[in-house]
């Protein structure tokens, strides 16, 4: 990954809600005073960030600690956690933080008093049921589950395994239209549950009403 130095350089703008950081890559050791430096900036003038993250526990530590007395009510933070299963995770996303690492930084944020949300979209396996449970807790804002969208298109499988295909077999049975039904019936009315289009579209649900 390279700078976007046209981003970095441009003058901060007050905008209307929350504003996604980062949009088109993540938060990594060597990025990290780099994403300081802009997001000191941006708060600067008054706007209020969501943070979205695989979360590396160290860079939340940091942007905690960094933030806390200035902006730490400015301050959403959603990380991404798709599965309880290590093994599965690492598949999925190779290189991004362990599970462990994920729910520590989460429960860290959320003690801290920052504002915490968790992102499930996309989730790979059906201890999805699980995962809400355990994290609910530690989230003060809302939980985001969505499908894979475009698998077909998205995912390259050439020279799989048959250990590989192991892994597209659950995440495929865990998106069989009779389990997103139980897992919607499990949670519809928890008001921490926000619902993604290709989950809001394979039930026929009403759309959300502008949720961040």
């Amino acid at each position: 990954m390279k700078p976007n130095q046209k981003t970095l350089s441009e003058s901060p703008k007050n905008l209307r809600g929350r504003i996604m950081f980062p949009s088109s890559h993540d938060i990594f050791l060597f990025n990290l005073p780099t994403v300081i430096e802009y997001l000191a900036k941006w708060f600067g003038v008054g706007n209020e960030i969501l943070i979205t993250t695989k979360p590396s526990f160290e860079c939340i530590k940091t942007i905690c600690n960094e933030f806390y007395t200035s902006y730490r009510d400015k301050i959403t933070f959603r990380f991404t956690i798709g599965s309880l299963n290590d093994n599965i995770l690492k598949f999925w996303e190779p290189n991004a933080p362990s599970l462990q690492e994920r729910l520590a930084s989460l429960t860290l944020a959320y003690e801290l008093g920052y504002k915490t949300s968790i992102s499930c979209e996309p989730f790979f396996d059906q201890t999805i049921f699980y995962l809400v449970d355990i994290v609910k807790s530690y989230v003060s804002d809302v939980i985001w589950i969505g499908t894979m969208n475009h698998i077909n298109l998205r995912v390259d499988t050439g020279g799989w395994s048959t250990d590989d295909w192991f892994y597209m077999g659950v995440l495929q049975e865990s998106y069989q239209h009779k389990n997103i039904e139980i897992l919607y019936n499990k949670f519809k009315n928890d008001s921490k549950i926000i619902w993604k289009d290709s989950i809001r579209k394979m039930l026929n649900l009403p759309g959300e009403k502008n949720i961040g």
